[in-house]
Parts: structure tokens; C-alpha cells; sequence
């Protein structure tokens, strides 16, 4: 496959701005990939991550013993599809459905560069390139047939795919869109307003009812006055759905995002995770609402001691370019998961190789986020005595008492 040489644009305040270039090239069946700065975002642009800073010249992704993908840049990782995705396309092509994204066996970082569903892609990227599907499922509660069949087409992925009939096939791909993310995820209309919703649904290999235990913390993390995402669970298929609208979106208007991942400055040698003080560092040097966005990630931080919060992993949090910064997007779609062992680990350590959840070491750290520790204090008991109901909420969405009986651990704050 001859290299794949791909401008780079993006849309900034109603404007297309000329970034760079991007090549692809398909090495012995492994993707490599340089990029280059356009001279005109070299003087008015700003970096895609830190492991592209503003530089002239040829830039390659870096090697990063503790990230799997470290030939991949940070900001093509971000956008890139899930898995699923990218075996449901190739399976379209296959099965010789029209898909304008699959030109042969190709990976989800060719999938990524060759979608171009404008309206519906992640984040602000233009691709001057052509794509098939340019609709979305509805999802009417209204037709409740139709409904059920798409989710539970979702819920088969990726195992049935080998079995899904052409018209299923069809309605996959009008649904799926190469959306980043670990999970199977669909956009859909929904609503009385026919707004544009993420759909998130149990996966096979799940031992608990996701969606609606997303549902759950997502509704306690707005009574704990964290900046979530309007959300709703529907009990549909074999364990409902979670729906939540698009952080990458503002109304009408699409917002160019990138994760703390790919934001995070991190040496490679000093081998340790990423934690919440590298985050804070990105607010405190390019943050447009600093005060703001560094009281709502120590917020999180506490949440997720409380609760042992499993999506809050560096590449879920994500920041959108506006007035000139990075500003903190909603939390979105936070979950609990039952755990056997007292001491919980979370995805990302509050500092340096410490990941296990303290609150007593998330008050030592409040000053970094610009707080004082009698105010961070003040958080954790509020937020302790909110996650006390957490069973009222489970009850009223749907949980049964041996769900509840299972999360009891996670909740827990003896």
C-alpha cells in the first residue's frame, strides 16, 4: 500500500485552519507515521499534544515503554475507532456492503484517516475524503421493535458479526460510527428533539449491568456537583441502554478535543503512570478557567475515590480548544464496578506510582489545585454524605437487591 499523505485540518471558531500534514505508511503490516506542521499553524496554532510540540520540521511518535501503541501520535490515538469498529467496517467490506472507509485489510488508524461522516466524526477534523454513511439510527422507543433489534445487534459485537445478514450489517454501519473509545458505542437521534446521543450497551463479556451502573454514577457524580453530561439509562435489550449526549459538541458546533493522555507532559524514562497532578499541570499552563476547571478535577479525583470510578483513566478525560486554551469537558459517562478486595486501585494515580484511593492523600494534595485543605475537607464530607443514598438511586433506576448487593463494596467508605 502506497503511503497515505494526509492534510491535517481542523475547525477553529466557524473557520477551517490548514494544520499539517499527516503520512501513513504500511510497514510489513504494522502502520507508521510521521507528521509536519503547516507554516501557517507553525505561527497561529498551538501543539496537537505533548508528544508533538510546535516545531519545524518532520516529527515521529515517540516510544513509551508504558503505553502499547507508542508508534501511534497521541492526537491520531484519541480519534482513532475502537476495535469493534474497525472489524465491523472490515466485515461490511467483505461481506461486499458499499463502504467508502475500506479499501482493503486496513487498521483503525487507516479507518481513522479515511472517515469523513463530517457531521458525526470525533472532534473538529476535515479529511477531504468521501464516506458512505451519512445517516443515523433512530432510536424511537416508540417502535420498540426496531429499537431492540439494533441493540441487541450492538450487544453481539464483535463475535456476530460473521452472521449478521447484509440489512444488519446495514444498519451497524449506519449506527456505529468510528467513535474513540475501548467500548462498542453507536450514535443515535433520540429524543423528543431528535438531539444526537452516544449509545452504550452491556458487552458479552461483562458481569454486571453496565449501563444502567453508569447510570447510577453518573447521577450521584451530578449531585456531587461535578460537571456531568445530561444522561439517561433505558431498559432495553438485555440490560437497557446508557444514553449521553457528545462532549465534542456544543449544540450545533463541534469542538476539537484531545485527552489528558495525549496532553500530559511525561518523561518516558521516569516510568510511572500519569496522575492527576499531570493533568492539573495541563490546566495550570494552558487552562482558560483554571480556578474553575482545577476545583472540578479535584472534585473528580475525591469522587473517584469514593466510588473506585473505573472510566477515569487518562484517555477518558478530555479537554476542547476554546478562547484560545484548553478548557475541562464534562465527565462523561463515569462507572462503578463490584471489586472483592478492600483497597481499591484507580486507573490514574493521584501522584507519582500511587493509584489507590485515599481521600486522606487527596486533602495532602488540595493546594495543588489551588484549594485549602479545611475547603477540601468540606468536599469529601459532602461528597460522602451524598454517596450515602446510593442505593436510593440505585433503587429508583432499576437495580434489583443482588446488583446492590454486589456494588455495596464500592461504595463502602469505612
Amino acid at each position: 500500500m502506497a503511503p497515505l499523505v494526509l492534510p491535517i485540518r481542523i475547525t477553529l471558531n466557524d473557520a477551517i485552519h490548514d494544520v499539517g500534514h499527516l503520512v501513513l505508511n504500511d510497514d510489513a503490516g504494522r502502520t507508521t507515521m510521521a507528521f509536519r506542521y503547516s507554516p501557517y499553524w507553525l505561527e497561529n496554532g498551538f501543539a496537537l499534544g505533548a508528544d508533538v510540540p510546535l516545531v519545524e520540521g518532520v516529527i515521529y511518535p515517540r516510544k513509551d515503554d508504558l503505553t502499547a501503541d507508542s508508534g501511534v501520535f497521541g492526537f491520531v490515538r484519541d480519534a482513532a475507532p475502537a476495535q469493534t469498529s474497525e472489524r465491523l467496517f472490515e466485515t461490511a467490506h467483505l461481506k461486499a456492503l458499499k463502504s467508502a472507509q475500506i479499501e482493503s485489510e486496513i487498521d483503525s488508524t487507516h479507518l481513522w484517516a479515511r472517515d469523513n461522516a463530517q457531521k458525526h466524526r470525533f472532534s473538529a477534523y476535515e479529511f477531504p475524503l468521501t464516506h458512505s454513511f451519512n445517516t443515523l439510527f433512530s432510536f424511537d422507543l416508540k417502535q420498540r421493535k426496531n429499537a431492540l433489534n439494533f441493540v441487541r445487534l450492538l450487544e453481539g459485537l464483535p463475535n456476530a458479526l460473521q452472521k449478521a445478514s447484509e440489512a444488519e450489517l446495514a444498519t451497524l454501519t449506519a449506527g456505529v460510527f468510528p467513535l474513540p473509545g475501548r467500548r462498542p458505542k453507536a450514535l443515535v437521534t433520540y429524543g423528543a428533539d431528535r438531539a444526537t446521543y452516544v449509545l452504550r450497551v452491556r458487552n458479552r463479556t461483562d458481569d454486571y449491568n453496565v449501563p444502567l451502573w453508569t447510570q447510577v454514577t453518573q447521577t450521584l457524580a451530578a449531585a456531587c456537583d461535578l460537571t456531568v453530561l445530561p444522561s439517561c439509562y433505558e431498559p432495553i435489550g438485555t440490560d437497557g441502554v446508557h444514553l449521553e449526549p457528545r462532549f465534542d459538541r456544543s449544540g450545533d458546533k463541534r469542538l476539537f478535543c484531545l485527552s489528558a493522555r495525549t496532553l500530559c507532559r511525561r518523561d518516558p524514562e521516569r516510568h510511572t503512570p500519569l496522575s492527576y497532578l499531570d493533568v492539573a499541570d495541563v490546566i495550570n499552563a494552558e487552562g482558560v478557567r483554571p480556578k474553575r476547571d482545577l476545583k472540578e478535577l479535584f472534585g473528580r479525583m475525591v469522587f473517584d475515590c469514593l466510588t473506585g470510578n473505573v472510566h477515569n483513566r487518562p484517555e477518558n478525560i478530555w479537554f476542547y480548544r476554546a478562547n484560545g486554551g484548553w478548557n475541562l469537558a464534562p465527565l462523561s459517562a463515569p462507572r462503578v464496578s463490584p471489586t472483592l478486595i478492600r483497597t481499591r486501585l484507580l486507573p490514574i494515580a493521584l501522584n507519582g506510582n500511587d493509584t489507590v484511593a485515599d481521600t486522606e492523600t487527596a486533602i495532602l494534595l488540595a493546594s495543588y489545585f489551588g484549594l485549602r485543605k479545611s475547603d477540601a475537607k468540606q468536599m469529601v464530607i459532602g461528597m460522602q454524605k451524598t454517596l450515602y443514598r446510593w442505593k436510593d438511586v440505585a433503587v429508583r433506576l432499576g437495580a434489583d437487591p443482588i446488583q446492590i448487593n454486589r456494588m455495596a463494596s464500592s461504595f463502602n467508605q469505612e
